[in-house]
């Protein structure tokens, strides 16, 4: 298997103001796959386990190493209710804290369920070590209102196809009044239009990530092949 790391960019409508980090599985034959495509238990390969090797192959990133905006990475809920396989991936972090030049960011998935107590104690132990945190595809399972305002989040990412399923948008302009009153950067995910629409305009400030402006740019990081 040759895994490889993307970036997709986080925008302004006229700036760059991050990259986020994905993996990538490029087949023999030049096909590259997304991981649900690839990770699957019959092919000995967890979520857990792409988290530990994408950290890896980050932290000898020399694209990630040169970039001048903050790295947003994932990890999967598998990782983060495991107490060994968590630590071991804020070890990574810290080392990629220090190998790239601007912020680290990690995004909390929103499948990962933990209670009050436990996320502001994981939250709080990550930003002592200079890393900071995203509320991950907020609008789905646990990434909720409650979650927003129970820890102090750096960045809350909005999963915007949540809209489809919405009576009404009361919920997305409290969660921005939320954040601007609490300082935390808003980004609407997986918008796909050319220009902004009515609601984007209603959220002034906020940053952009979709195909619309930026496509996943596979970086040069192979992780190697078997």
């Amino acid at each position: 298997m040759t895994l490889k790391l993307a970036v997709q960019g986080l925008h302004t409508w006229s700036t760059l103001q991050g990259y986020e980090v994905i993996a990538r599985k490029v087949e023999p034959e030049g096909e590259i796959l997304v991981p649900h495509q690839f990770v699957l238990p019959e092919r000995g390969l967890s979520w857990s386990e792409l988290d530990r090797l994408v950290l890896g192959l980050a932290n000898t990133s020399n694209f990630l190493k040169n970039t001048s905006v903050p790295i947003f990475i994932n990890l999967s809920a598998a990782t983060l209710r495991n107490e060994i396989l968590l630590e071991r991936a804020i070890n990574q972090l810290r080392v990629l804290r220090e190998w790239v030049s601007n912020d680290v960011v990690l995004e909390v998935s929103e499948k990962y369920h933990a209670t009050t107590e436990v996320m502001v104690d994981q939250v709080t132990h990550l930003r002592s070590l200079g890393i900071k945190v995203a509320i991950d595809d907020f609008g789905y399972e646990y990434s909720d209102f409650e979650r927003l305002k129970s820890v102090h989040w750096d960045y809350c990412k909005v999963d915007l196809t949540a809209l489809k399923s919405s009576k009404n948008l009361d919920w997305l302009h409290e969660a921005y009044e939320y954040c601007k009153s609490d300082g935390v950067q808003m980004v609407l995910e997986r918008y796909e239009q050319p220009r902004p629409c009515e609601v984007i305009k209603s959220l002034k400030g906020a940053w952009i990530q979709g195909f619309s402006l930026s496509k996943p740019v596979l970086i040069d990081t192979p992780a190697g092949s078997n």
